[in-house]
């Protein structure tokens, strides 16, 4: 490690990824298990926690470094760590690098997590939704107490039809459906697994709160509830043609396709409900702004997967699976490449993923920021006008409404047709 990086990790001060501990001490085990459980993290041995560089001798250094080597031996599973070494002003420094594990780590048979510049024990729901997080087991198959006879005929009717359209022929529908796991028999009763509900069900919402579709506006929210294509299906309907869209761009009329294409808004939702962690008791929020959109799920990309290059790994094999054959989806990993394509070409829309430990948000954000003259000037250009014109319609001058107009015109909005005095400005199509 180079000491601008070490230099750096002291400057950033102790954090979730970072630890600063003078000596080693009994319970570092216990850190490394907690970076390991969380996002990965640095041990800067030879640091006090409030920076100031103590250091070791060359003793200290053997020493520490064979006590925290015996320490890994009882981490189960093995973690793999990183030492690096440090030296200034004839004093050494030790830098622990933990990678964030791809299974749930522990010692002496307890599982810690790092929460802020501290560790705890993982409770038992923290460790299913760990579990479900780094794709230990599939939650959308674990078995309810739902009986399958409350299947939504609606919803029967409809995974049919998607199969219908996937040429995928089924004999008999009950029997794919057990196959698949979606009905799990118990003692000679048939029951809906997790993922089976959240398709199958009129009103999954009724027994799991957490899989609504929070909408949130400036002035409140509004809640979407149903199985989860009826969500999206909903979702979009209400975005374009109720209108949702002009809530957002406060103005923009014409142009609203051009610059959020439904293709995108459908698919960011889509992966948000089908992908998500459903063991955090937290709704998947979709937050209109005046110059963004923004869609947050509760859970991680995950591990090994990213928004750059999203690998065919689902976290929810099951809804995936039934989404899938129901034409909702294409292949995995398909569709985040699809967003940042089809933005590439979009000259009003930037895309841009957030992740966190337990939330991804995919941010629309908006090129363009518009006040209410800038308004007013697309609003007048039904056909094609003349500055003059404009400059009448919306009482600025001549010169102040070309400036307006040449930065509309930058930002792909406006088309400038004719040159000299023929000048006229229209809406781009």
């Amino acid at each position: 490690m180079r000491l601008e990086e070490f230099f750096k990790l002291i400057e950033n001060g102790e954090s979730e990824r970072i630890e600063f501990k003078e000596k080693v001490t009994k319970n570092i085990a216990e850190e490394i298990v907690a970076f390991a459980n969380s996002l990965g993290g640095y041990l800067l041995i030879g640091v006090k926690d409030d920076k100031t560089l103590v250091g070791l001798n060359t003793k200290e250094l053997q020493e520490a470094k064979r006590f925290i080597s015996n320490c890994l031996a009882n981490i189960a599973p093995p973690i793999t760590v990183k030492f690096h070494e440090v030296r200034i002003n004839r004093k050494s420094f030790l830098i622990v690098e933990v990678p964030k594990s791809k299974y749930i780590c522990s010692i002496g048979g307890i599982a810690y997590i790092r929460v802020g510049t501290s560790k705890r024990p993982l409770s038992i729901q923290e460790t299913l939704t760990l579990g479900a997080e780094i794709l230990l087991f599939p939650f959308d198959k674990t078995p309810t107490k739902i009986p399958a006879k409350l299947i939504w005929e609606d919803a029967l009717k409809r995974y049919e039809r998607g199969l219908k359209e996937r040429n995928i022929k089924v004999s008999d529908i009950y029997y794919h459906l057990k196959k698949l796991d979606v009905i799990i028999s118990k003692k000679g009763r048939d029951f809906l697994t997790f993922g089976g509900a959240l398709i199958f069900l009129e009103n999954p919402q009724e027994y799991f709160p957490q899989s609504y579709l929070r909408v949130c506006f400036e002035e409140g929210y509004t809640r979407i509830s149903g199985p989860l294509w009826k969500i999206i299906d909903k979702f979009v309907e209400a975005f374009f043609k109720q209108e949702i869209l002009r809530y957002v761009l406060k103005g923009f009329r014409r142009i609203d396709y051009e610059m959020l294409p439904a293709r995108i808004l459908r698919e960011g939702v889509t992966n948000a409900l089908i992908h998500r962690n459903y063991t955090i008791s937290s709704e998947t929020f979709v937050s209109l702004e005046s110059n963004a959109i923004k869609i947050k799920n509760p859970g991680a990309f995950p591990p090994g997967v990213t928004p750059e290059d999203p690998h065919p790994v689902a976290r929810n094999p099951l809804i995936y699976e039934l989404m899938f054959n129901m034409g909702y989806i294409e292949k995995q990993g398909a569709g985040v490449k699809m967003i940042f394509e089809e933005a590439r070409k979009n000259p009003y829309l930037d895309v841009e993923y957030k992740i966190s430990p337990n939330f991804t948000t995919l941010l629309l954000k908006f090129k363009v920021e518009l006040d209410e003259v800038d308004k007013k000037i697309l609003d007048a250009l039904i056909g094609p006008k003349s500055s003059s014109e404009i400059a009448r319609i919306v009482g600025l001058s001549k010169p102040a409404v070309i400036n307006r107009l040449n930065r509309l015109i930058d930002a792909k909005l406006v088309k400038r047709i004719g040159s000299g005095a023929k000048t006229k400005y229209r809406l781009t199509s």
